[in-house]
């Protein structure tokens, strides 16, 4: 299906940044789910009238918790030392 195909490339891209030390070395599988239920819950109209944003601003704030709890601060080696 579409939804494996998408999972198995996000995956692979996610694995790439952890092996290349510019993502925290979380477990990736878990991570490509959560951002898949995530994004599936975002186009939901009822979660957005109950935030008050659009679509597009839901996806900037989904987007800066993510590059913020998986992203390695240069200078750092993803273990927070």
């Amino acid at each position: 299906s579409h939804i494996r195909y998408y999972m198995a490339i996000l995956r692979e891209i996610l694995d790439e940044g952890v092996r290349a030390g510019h993502l925290r070395p979380f477990h990736t599988g878990v991570v490509a789910e959560v951002v898949d239920a995530a994004m599936g819950r975002l186009w939901q109209p009822d979660f957005l009238a109950s935030t008050g944003l659009t679509y597009e601003e839901a996806v900037t704030e989904l987007s800066a918790i993510i590059r913020t709890a998986l992203v390695v601060p240069a200078g750092r080696d993803g273990t927070g030392t």
